[in-house]
């Protein structure tokens, strides 16, 4: 009987492990499918995401800045680390700069940027991956553009991982900061490159850029390397990061790697030179500072004689160069069919019949060969002008003096801050890579590309000793609101006069006129003659008769007082002053 008990008592046992066995594995595997089944939500919604992301354009991550603060009572207040802002401001000297600031957190503790933004008017891009710092931007309700997005050449969406110390892009982050990722911690963010938001803004030069990346500065700036040595945008300062923290010390090893990164790229580059570094304490040297700060060497020698290191700048030799690009007019020939017209849209008439005016002066930009659609031909030959010829082509500036025009031609561009520009040849769409945008880029895919110089046309001016200009014609295909600005400054400090303008504003895509950003161009070119001021809209002209706005091929602007030496009142109806 004791025997069968023991039996007994141990077929139990063997049956309750058995059982405490089966529910141990259900257990697990029920666990199992739960994470499974997690993982691939967690990938469902990954993928959700890339696609929306994809889908979306640039507009929806990118905010425009808000009115200029006012009756703010801190604006002489620095929010910068190292004095970025001081260092910048100290070496430029300039008022309504423009920065772009990369990594910008929540757009004041630390900001490189807010300073100048408020003490000396400028504006800029203020570029942050978290949207949750991206909200906070938004409540300062900074004077700058605001993208909640990273910056890439070659990714459409990018994994930004978050940290107790860093955060930063999983995709290009180095190997020391990677460490201090917590990798549960993620989000997807979308990318564009940095022409892309330049083209949308309409900006393409930057006085100054900050960039704190957190170890992948160096991804950062290889997607910047082609738009900086093909000239489609430039910056004339750099403030970056590259002290490497542990989180609880510098690593002045990895410091001091990432500064050689940086020194060997600007080097490549060409046309910098290292100015100083900057530290939060006395220790400015190699792999303990915590920004270096690289300088473009012409913005530094338009100002100064030498470099910080007492080597004396190269002389640019300004007027000579010129000269190699300009040539002189040719003789006043008479033709006999001096008569024949070849605008577009009748500017030359036009332009006639407001000045009333023999032997006049113009200025054509965008001069093609001389004579197809030659806004300026007409009034050379059959009123007895002569004025400036302006064309970036090469093979265009022959056909130009295959034609022995009585006027100067200048093979260049006009610019106040860039010394050159890439050019695609494109027959007569042709224009400046740096200024095109998507809409004229589709029609010159694959053109060939050419080097130009570009010259201030105050410098042009100097050369040819004339400062008055009867007639301004501006085509530029897409650039002409960036040569008006490189002409501001001359015409309010009234270095040169223009009396009439004409300027071809329409966007053409190859098919059809691109209405949206016609209008937009118009907009742009009402508001820049009003904020130079002494100018009225007179008419628009169109070569289908259809001169509506958005519709019309070109608008001309008069200045008043030229105008209203013949008048009693301004073309929108208002009375002449007296």
């Amino acid at each position: 009987m004791l025997v069968k008990m023991r039996r007994l008592k141990t077929r139990n046992k063997f049956i309750a492990i058995i059982l405490v066995l089966v529910c141990v594995n259900l257990l697990y595997a029920f666990y199992k499918m739960d994470q499974n089944h997690s993982t691939l939500q967690h990938e469902n919604d990954f993928i959700q995401v890339l696609e929306i992301n994809q889908k979306k354009a640039i507009g929806d991550f990118l905010f425009k800045p808000h009115e200029k603060l006012q009756n703010l009572t801190n604006i002489n207040r620095s929010y910068s680390r190292a004095k970025q802002d001081k260092v910048v401001y100290d070496i430029l000297k300039k008022k309504k700069g423009f920065f772009v600031e990369i990594a910008a957190r929540g757009g004041q503790f630390p900001s490189n940027t807010l300073w100048l933004e408020r003490q000396h008017d400028w504006t800029g891009l203020l570029i942050e991956a978290k949207p949750e710092l991206c909200k906070k931007i938004d409540k300062l309700k900074r004077h700058s553009w605001r993208l909640c997005a990273c910056l890439s050449t070659t990714l459409k969406n990018a994994t930004f991982s978050d940290g107790a110390v860093v955060g930063g892009f999983v995709d290009n982050i180095d190997d020391h900061h990677i460490k201090m990722l917590d990798q549960r911690n993620k989000l997807y963010v979308p990318c564009f490159s940095l022409e892309q938001v330049l083209d949308e803004i309409g900006v393409h030069h930057i006085d100054f850029y900050s960039v704190d990346v957190e170890g992948g500065e160096r991804a950062f700036l290889e997607s910047l390397k082609h738009g900086l040595k093909y000239g489609t945008f430039t910056v004339d300062i750099w403030s970056i990061k590259y002290r490497a923290w542990s989180g609880k010390q510098v690593n002045v090893k990895k410091s001091r790697e990432n500064l050689h990164a940086l020194r060997t790229f600007f080097d490549d580059i060409g046309g910098y030179f290292e100015h100083s570094q900057l530290s939060t304490d006395i220790h400015t040297e190699d792999g303990y500072a915590l920004d270096v700060v690289f300088i473009r060497t012409d913005t530094w020698c338009k100002t100064r004689d030498y470099f910080p290191t007492g080597i004396k700048c190269p002389g640019t030799r300004r007027s000579v160069r010129i000269k190699d690009y300009l040539l002189s007019p040719h003789s006043h020939k008479v033709l006999r069919n001096a008569d024949k017209r070849y605008s577009q849209a009748r500017q030359d008439e036009a332009v006639f019949d407001i000045v009333q005016k023999k032997n006049g002066f113009f200025v054509e930009i965008g001069a093609y060969d001389g004579q197809s659609l030659s806004n300026t031909l007409w009034l050379e030959r059959w009123h007895s002008w002569t004025g400036l010829l302006i064309e970036a082509n090469p093979q265009l500036c022959q056909k130009i003096d295959m034609l022995e025009r009585h006027a100067w031609r200048l093979c260049a561009c006009l610019s106040d801050t860039l010394d050159r520009v890439v050019f695609i040849n494109g027959d007569k769409a042709g224009g400046l890579l740096s200024t095109m945008d998507r809409h004229h880029m589709k029609m010159l895919n694959r053109k060939p590309k050419v080097t130009v110089p570009c010259f201030s046309l105050e410098n042009v001016l100097n050369e040819i000793k004339t400062y008055h200009i009867d007639y301004f014609s501006l085509d530029v295909e897409g650039a002409e609101i960036q040569i008006l600005e490189s002409l501001r400054k001359g015409l309010l400090s009234q270095r040169f006069t223009v009396d009439v303008w004409t300027i071809e504003y329409r966007v053409w895509d190859g098919q059809h006129v691109v209405y949206e950003k016609s209008l937009a161009n118009l907009k742009a070119l009402r508001k820049y003659f009003k904020d130079i001021g002494g100018y009225s809209e007179h008419s628009q002209l169109s070569p289908e008769d259809n001169p509506s706005d958005g519709r019309a091929l070109d608008i001309i602007f008069v200045r008043n007082d030229m105008y209203c030496k013949t008048h009693y009142k301004l073309p929108n109806g208002m009375p002449c002053s007296p």
